[in-house]
């Protein structure tokens, strides 16, 4: 189901709006995870329970579309479970772990993991310039890896800054195995379903350490609100703006507006007081940025207007966790 807009001012605003979400998402769950109001795994079931509620509120007001292929649901589970929960779950772990700054910059490189896993599983060509942005988006990803920024009380880990670029790995699998079925269904049906298993396997294993978490047990409401903005913006509504921007403004302005995340992301950040910037993170931001746009500027030059949509489209803007 395609959503008919029409006004370039409503695409730009929509993915102006989904840069703010995801971009946001990185100190306010940074917030949330330092001061221990959830660990992790509460943090994830949050997330999946805040977004399968949204999502199937939202798809009551829409027109409904029935699963056209039994077996679609075999990748709902699939992809509900590592596409958003496990990604969530590890970029949690990894946040905990590394700079507000650094994870900003590592998630960036989505699309150029994106592009290597196309590579690998259907031999899509890499060319000279496709393999000059994997480099240096590959490079700038390594500087931030193994010259640590720095959170006040705590420096970062390389642990910590590995599993931030697991879950920017696990969401690109995700774009890729989930190109087939993103064509059959509107985001909105799709992320209803997806988050509905993702919130099925997580249940079990979240609950219980949720009650526990201090969010339930002493929540203050600064606390509650930001556990609310990050429970129900950046995990469902950031997703839903993006088809509303692809289908009104072209993916090279979208992809733009991606290059905006790691720098919001870090001035909220300083402002907060949750990092300081190093030398070695305008560098690494420049790389990677640089990188992932020859990718996708490559891409969009060798592919015709029907292929690969979501490798092509929906990952020229990602969440950033």
């Amino acid at each position: 189901m395609k959503i008919n807009v029409q006004s370039k001012t409503v695409g730009h605003m929509a993915a102006l709006g989904a840069v703010i979400c995801f971009a946001l998402n990185i100190p306010a769950s940074s917030y949330i995870l330092d001061n221990k109001i959830l660990e992790p795994l509460p943090y994830t079931f949050v997330r999946v329970t805040g977004g399968m509620l949204f999502c199937w509120i939202c798809s009551f007001f829409v027109k409904q579309e029935p699963v056209s292929n039994k077996r679609d649901f075999l990748g709902f589970i699939l992809w509900g479970f590592l596409g958003l929960g496990t990604f969530f779950f590890l970029f949690a772990k990894g946040i905990e772990g590394t700079s507000p700054i650094d994870a900003s910059i590592i998630m960036t490189i989505t699309p150029v993991m994106v592009l290597i896993i196309s590579a690998i599983v259907f031999k899509e060509k890499i060319t000279s310039r496709k393999g000059i942005g994997i480099s240096l988006a590959m490079g700038g990803a390594l500087l931030v890896i193994l010259l640590m920024g720095h959170k006040p009380g705590k420096e970062s880990s390389v642990i910590g800054n590995i599993l931030v670029w697991g879950a920017a790995t696990i969401y690109a699998l995700y774009l890729v195995f989930t190109r087939n079925i993103s064509q059959r269904y509107s985001s909105l049906i799709l992320l209803r379903w997806f988050f509905l298993f993702a919130f099925l396997c997580y249940f079990p294993f979240g609950i219980k350490p949720f009650i526990e978490s201090d969010l339930v047990r002493h929540g203050d409401a600064t606390a509650i609100w930001i556990t609310t903005f990050i429970a129900i913006f950046p995990t469902a509504v950031g997703y839903l703006l993006l088809p509303i921007a692809m289908h009104s403004i072209n993916t090279t302005v979208i992809s733009m507006y991606n290059y905006s995340i790691p720098i919001i992301a870090s001035a909220v950040s300083i402002a907060m007081h949750q990092a300081h910037l190093q030398w070695n993170e305008p560098i690494a931001a420049v790389l990677v940025i640089t990188g992932v746009y020859l990718v996708n500027m490559s891409k969009k030059k060798n592919l015709t207007k029907d292929e690969n949509i979501v490798a092509t489209d929906e990952k020229d803007l990602t969440p950033n966790g």
